[in-house]
Protein backbone atom coordinates (compact mmCIF):
# COMPACT_ATOMS: atom_id res chain seq x y z
CA UNK A 1 0.00 0.00 0.00
CA UNK A 2 0.98 3.44 -0.99
CA UNK A 3 1.27 6.40 1.20
CA UNK A 4 0.97 9.98 -0.02
CA UNK A 5 2.09 12.86 1.24
CA UNK A 6 1.08 16.53 0.08
CA UNK A 7 2.71 19.87 0.37
CA UNK A 8 2.16 21.90 -2.40
CA UNK A 9 3.58 22.00 -5.08
CA UNK A 10 4.59 18.42 -4.29
CA UNK A 11 3.54 15.00 -3.56
CA UNK A 12 5.59 12.09 -2.22
CA UNK A 13 3.99 8.48 -2.93
CA UNK A 14 5.99 6.09 -0.43
CA UNK A 15 5.64 2.51 -2.17
CA UNK A 16 8.06 0.23 -0.43
CA UNK A 17 11.58 2.01 -0.15
CA UNK A 18 11.27 4.15 -2.97
CA UNK A 19 9.88 7.55 -2.67
CA UNK A 20 8.23 9.29 -6.01
CA UNK A 21 8.24 12.94 -5.96
CA UNK A 22 5.80 14.21 -8.54
CA UNK A 23 5.97 18.38 -9.33
CA UNK A 24 2.86 20.14 -10.00
CA UNK A 25 4.14 23.04 -12.17
CA UNK A 26 0.54 24.16 -13.76
CA UNK A 27 2.57 24.64 -16.73
CA UNK A 28 5.58 25.95 -15.90
CA UNK A 29 8.10 23.46 -17.46
CA UNK A 30 10.55 25.95 -16.79
CA UNK A 31 10.17 25.41 -12.63
CA UNK A 32 10.37 21.72 -13.56
CA UNK A 33 12.48 19.92 -10.66
CA UNK A 34 15.84 19.11 -12.83
CA UNK A 35 17.30 15.91 -12.70
CA UNK A 36 20.60 13.84 -13.72
CA UNK A 37 20.05 10.41 -13.62
CA UNK A 38 21.85 9.07 -10.21
CA UNK A 39 23.81 11.66 -10.14
CA UNK A 40 21.77 14.84 -8.88
CA UNK A 41 18.84 17.21 -8.29
CA UNK A 42 17.80 20.86 -9.32
CA UNK A 43 15.08 22.74 -7.41
CA UNK A 44 14.04 26.14 -7.88
CA UNK A 45 15.08 28.60 -5.42
CA UNK A 46 11.42 29.30 -4.88
CA UNK A 47 9.99 26.06 -4.54
CA UNK A 48 12.72 24.84 -2.25
CA UNK A 49 11.45 25.55 1.23
CA UNK A 50 7.77 23.60 -0.01
CA UNK A 51 10.11 20.28 -1.09
CA UNK A 52 12.37 20.60 2.33
CA UNK A 53 8.85 20.36 4.28
CA UNK A 54 7.52 18.25 2.01
CA UNK A 55 10.50 15.58 2.83
CA UNK A 56 10.18 16.69 6.46
CA UNK A 57 6.96 14.89 5.90
CA UNK A 58 7.49 11.56 4.76
CA UNK A 59 6.25 9.21 6.91
CA UNK A 60 8.50 6.84 8.63
CA UNK A 61 11.60 8.51 7.34
CA UNK A 62 12.65 9.48 10.51
CA UNK A 63 13.42 6.27 11.80
CA UNK A 64 15.09 4.99 8.73
CA UNK A 65 18.87 3.73 10.00
CA UNK A 66 20.48 6.35 7.01
CA UNK A 67 22.71 4.25 4.50
CA UNK A 68 26.27 3.52 4.54
CA UNK A 69 27.17 6.30 2.86
CA UNK A 70 24.85 9.14 4.71
CA UNK A 71 27.00 7.91 8.06
CA UNK A 72 29.16 10.18 9.66
CA UNK A 73 33.34 9.66 8.90
CA UNK A 74 32.89 7.00 6.35
CA UNK A 75 33.02 7.28 2.61
CA UNK A 76 31.50 10.17 0.72
CA UNK A 77 28.15 10.75 1.80
CA UNK A 78 25.41 10.46 -0.49
CA UNK A 79 24.42 14.42 -0.79
CA UNK A 80 26.61 17.26 -2.01
CA UNK A 81 26.43 20.08 -0.36
CA UNK A 82 23.96 22.45 -2.22
CA UNK A 83 24.90 24.79 -4.98
CA UNK A 84 23.13 27.77 -5.66
CA UNK A 85 23.15 29.06 -9.44
CA UNK A 86 21.51 32.77 -9.55
CA UNK A 87 21.98 32.73 -13.17
CA UNK A 88 18.90 30.29 -13.30
CA UNK A 89 17.43 30.51 -9.77
CA UNK A 90 18.09 26.92 -8.99
CA UNK A 91 19.68 25.03 -6.09
CA UNK A 92 21.43 21.92 -7.52
CA UNK A 93 22.55 19.16 -4.83
CA UNK A 94 24.53 15.91 -5.99
CA UNK A 95 22.83 12.50 -5.18
CA UNK A 96 21.02 9.54 -5.74
CA UNK A 97 17.97 10.89 -7.51
CA UNK A 98 16.65 8.81 -10.35
CA UNK A 99 14.51 9.69 -13.65
CA UNK A 100 11.31 7.11 -14.73
CA UNK A 101 13.47 6.77 -18.00
CA UNK A 102 16.97 7.73 -17.74
CA UNK A 103 18.24 11.33 -20.09
CA UNK A 104 21.79 12.68 -20.37
CA UNK A 105 22.80 15.95 -18.20
CA UNK A 106 20.00 17.38 -16.08
CA UNK A 107 16.93 16.96 -17.53
CA UNK A 108 13.15 18.88 -17.04
CA UNK A 109 10.54 16.33 -15.16
CA UNK A 110 7.76 16.74 -13.30
CA UNK A 111 8.27 13.20 -11.41
CA UNK A 112 11.93 11.20 -10.26
CA UNK A 113 12.41 8.72 -7.11
CA UNK A 114 15.22 8.85 -4.16
CA UNK A 115 15.52 5.57 -2.21
CA UNK A 116 13.78 6.41 1.35
CA UNK A 117 17.25 5.87 3.07
CA UNK A 118 18.35 9.14 1.53
CA UNK A 119 15.57 11.36 2.45
CA UNK A 120 17.33 12.25 5.99
CA UNK A 121 20.41 13.03 4.81
CA UNK A 122 18.70 15.49 2.05
CA UNK A 123 16.58 17.15 3.73
CA UNK A 124 19.71 17.88 6.79
CA UNK A 125 21.71 19.16 3.78
CA UNK A 126 18.39 21.46 2.74
CA UNK A 127 17.84 22.75 5.48
CA UNK A 128 21.11 23.69 6.71
CA UNK A 129 21.56 25.79 3.03
CA UNK A 130 18.22 27.02 3.59
CA UNK A 131 19.11 28.64 7.32
CA UNK A 132 21.98 29.36 6.10
CA UNK A 133 20.72 31.42 2.75
CA UNK A 134 18.55 32.88 5.42
CA UNK A 135 20.99 34.65 7.69
CA UNK A 136 23.25 35.54 4.48
CA UNK A 137 19.75 37.22 2.34
CA UNK A 138 17.88 38.60 6.11
CA UNK A 139 18.64 42.72 6.90
CA UNK A 140 21.37 43.50 9.90
CA UNK A 141 19.81 44.59 12.68
CA UNK A 142 21.92 47.53 14.06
Amino acid sequence: MATVTRVLPWTITAAGDVLTFTYAADGRRHSFPRVWNGRGLGVTEADLPAFTRALAQVPGSENVIPSQDDRTGETRPSWSQPRYDQDESFVYITGPCHLPRPLPGYAPTSTFTIDIRHIAALRARLTAFLRTREKTLSPRRR
